[in-house]
């Protein structure tokens, strides 16, 4: 089976890639950045600008979408249009016209938008998403045009944690725990499970290539309890040894939790928040150096 998988170079990408390697794929890697080398493959790499177009004329049978322009500085509307809608405007393109099964995307909650609900799941209402969000939502609305003739599937991300995650809170925090620096945290006693493993993703990814089925669908994904963001924090810290201290302010923004059923009932087996978290911590700890830069 091959895998046309794109973003091999960002963080979930690359995770993706060698995990599917050692599942015995072949993997038509696509990057923009020629940093990205795997040297120890003779799978195919293809470094181009996928928003211009995609140079490849030979048939796949999955297509995994991992590439995308996340909220960074100096990160502009531009940017997210090139990088997120017109990409995906060209892989849908090249969908159209050669053979494939499955095309896997991953999306994010920041669709949502403003969240004023306590719980979010694939019908929750979307209501004024940032540019990241809306251009993540154009992107699934262009892959569903496919739903007739392939099997679809959106994967809308909580934060994505592993030993070189970034972006998202918990790996903002972690940072700081390893300097040692202030924490602040907001609505200590509400529940969060807004987090997954990469681990747990990849193994679920790899059960949508390889399972058969006939249904295009949306999922949510979470780990598979909460605990208090107090918690969360507190628990973090000690499993990073860190001398930070946490301070709590009022309240911020409206707490949510993210359900994970419909993902659970398609395959999805994530770790519970405390085990996600002690998996985190020693993931973090085999690439400290990341979290140093």
């Amino acid at each position: 089976m091959k895998i046309l998988l794109t973003g091999v170079g960002g963080f979930i990408g690359t995770y993706l890639y060698n995990s599917l390697l050692k599942n015995g794929y072949d993997i038509l890697g696509l990057s923009r950045s020629k940093a990205f080398i795997h040297k120890n493959s003779s799978d195919e790499l293809i470094y181009s600008d996928l928003s211009e177009g995609l140079d490849y004329d030979e048939d796949v049978d999955v297509i995994v979408h991992a590439a995308a322009k996340s909220p960074d500085k100096g990160v502009d509307i531009e940017d997210y249009i090139s990088d997120n809608i017109l990409a995906t405007r060209n892989l849908v393109r090249y969908a159209k016209n050669h053979c494939l099964s499955k095309f896997i995307y991953l999306s994010s909650i920041s669709i949502y938008g403003d969240i004023n609900t306590k719980f979010v799941d694939e019908w929750t209402s979307i209501v004024d998403p940032d540019m990241y969000g809306m251009t993540k939502f154009i992107s699934e609305k262009l892959i569903f045009s496919l739903k007739d003739d392939i099997s679809v599937f959106s994967l809308r991300l909580p934060g994505v944690l592993g030993a070189k995650s970034k972006r998202n809170w918990l790996s903002k925090v972690a940072k700081k725990l390893l300097k040692n620096k202030d924490v602040v945290i907001y609505n200590p006693e509400a529940d969060f499970n807004n987090m997954i493993l990469v681990s747990d993703l990849s193994v679920f990814i790899n059960y949508l290539i390889r399972k058969q089925f006939v249904e295009s669908t949306v999922f949510t994904l979470s780990c598979k309890s909460s605990l208090k963001i107090r918690e969360v924090v507190h628990l973090l810290k000690e499993l990073l040894d860190s001398n930070s201290k946490i301070i709590i302010k009022k309240k911020k923004k409206n707490p949510f939790t993210i359900s994970n059923r419909k993902a659970i009932e398609f395959g999805f087996k994530p770790l519970s928040a405390e085990d996600t978290l002690r998996s985190y911590s020693k993931d973090i700890q085999k690439g400290m150096k990341d979290y140093e830069k």
